[in-house]
């Protein structure tokens, strides 16, 4: 199985009321890592996020990034959410939700995910099923686990693990894979900053921009 590696560093500004219905952040990242590969082609990116949260857990946003098509071409990549985190203690939730996510210039590529997962303070579980992954006539699950472990007032450590698998009998030409990154963050102000070192190890060779790399 090849094992791809990665170093990253992202920067995030949050604006947030803790009274609000609304938060908004506006991030920017070395790479766009998504689930073991790099939609970005290696290149910096800026990425904004904007939620809603209603009544009785009820929430919706949407998000937009940068991106890059499989011809290396500047396109921008729009993902709508929504859904309810039922609370089940004080700080425990069920997280049931949808996301729909496309590239805007590839129609084909647009894919929608359900999902249902717990979220506690410092770690969360979700499983997501989509019928039609990336555009492709396969059905995959991913299972995403993501953990925060606070040093200080102000640093963190963090910790993802994924695994992206295609429910097909025969996933011929569908990489199965493990992705896991590992960060450390502070915050400075308003200023999320996060280095993270990033690894995928595939079923498959990736056929996506892949290669061993530090990004800065």
């Amino acid at each position: 199985m090849p094992l791809r590696r990665y170093a990253a560093v992202a920067l995030m500004m949050i604006s947030a009321d803790a009274l609000a219905q609304m938060s908004k952040s506006i991030s920017g990242s070395s790479d766009y890592w998504y689930r073991g590969i790099s939609l970005s082609s290696g290149l910096p990116v800026v990425q904004a996020t904007l939620n809603h949260d209603f009544r009785d857990g009820w929430y919706a946003g949407a998000s937009g990034s940068g991106a890059r098509n499989s011809n290396e071409a500047s396109v921008g990549q729009l993902v709508l959410f929504g859904g309810n985190a039922m609370r089940l203690d004080a700080t425990t939730s069920l997280d049931l939700g949808a996301h729909m996510t496309r590239l805007l210039d590839a129609p084909s590529l647009v894919f929608t995910e359900l999902y249902a997962g717990i979220v506690k303070e410092r770690y969360s579980l979700r499983l997501y099923y989509s019928p039609r992954y990336l555009g492709e006539k396969k059905q995959t699950t991913y299972l995403d686990f993501n953990m925060a472990h606070p040093l200080s007032s102000s640093v963190y450590l963090s910790l993802h693990l994924g695994w992206l698998e295609s429910m097909a009998v025969e996933s011929k030409r569908f990489s199965n894979r493990f992705d896991t990154r590992l960060g450390i963050g502070t915050y400075i102000g308003f200023w999320n900053c996060q280095v993270t070192y990033n690894m995928v190890r595939a079923s498959e060779p990736l056929t996506v921009n892949a290669a061993n790399r530090v990004i800065l």
